[in-house]
């Protein structure tokens, strides 16, 4: 699998090249050099997460959709739930209802240096920091009303409950860990025992 993070590549000088290249172009260049990279094990052989698992996909999407995933986000996702204070870009920017008291986002954070505690990063440093190329994937904000009807639809999901978004089987496939881990394809990480879900966070970088 992909294990090297964008920022190991040549020294950095793959990252330092996305602040100045649109999010597609970014997508594009991150998968080149990505892809040039040998897997660190063979297919189906182990689980590890990575940051690029989910732009690959993301540049997929784009090229089989002819859209950029933010429009396809806002299609397909934000806007079925009504999830009308949600956006990729910088945080608070999003809000169409002038009658929700600002903020109107939580704020995102970044990780501890041993990994274990969330660190609160002011929402305009963080916009600042993470290039075009990963604001759709790493930089999602939402109202917390927003954030309810997202948790709503996947704990109804879980529940084998009928769902506008997915059938039952996909929600269980996205809520299933993979083997020998606690982290699911959909992103989350935690376990699930019987009918009571118990989920620790959601995606990697969606302010929660």
């Amino acid at each position: 699998g992909i294990e090297t993070s964008v920022w190991e590549i040549d020294e950095g000088m793959v990252w330092d090249q996305l602040k100045s290249l649109s999010g597609r172009e970014g997508r594009a260049a991150v998968a080149r050099a990505v892809l040039a990279i040998p897997p660190a094990a063979s297919p189906g052989t182990r689980v590890s997460w990575n940051e690029n698992s989910m732009l690959l996909v993301a540049l997929i999407l784009e090229e089989r959709c002819s859209e950029p995933i933010e429009t396809l986000l806002k299609q397909e996702l934000f806007d079925p739930l009504k999830m009308y204070n949600t956006a990729t870009d910088a945080a608070n920017t999003a809000s169409k209802d002038k009658s929700v008291p600002e903020p109107t986002a939580p704020w995102p954070h970044a990780m501890s240096p041993d990994g274990e505690n969330p660190i609160p990063r002011e929402p305009a440093a963080q916009a600042i920091y993470i290039p075009a190329a990963y604001q759709p994937l790493d930089n999602i904000h939402s109202s917390m009303p927003d954030l309810v009807r997202f948790f709503d639809v996947h704990l109804r999901g879980f529940l084998k409950r009928p769902t506008t978004l997915l059938n039952s089987p996909s929600f269980q496939k996205l809520h299933t860990p993979f083997l020998g881990t606690d982290r699911t394809p959909g992103g989350w990480c935690g376990t699930a025992c019987d009918r009571d879900l118990r989920m620790a966070e959601s995606f990697h970088g969606w302010s929660v």
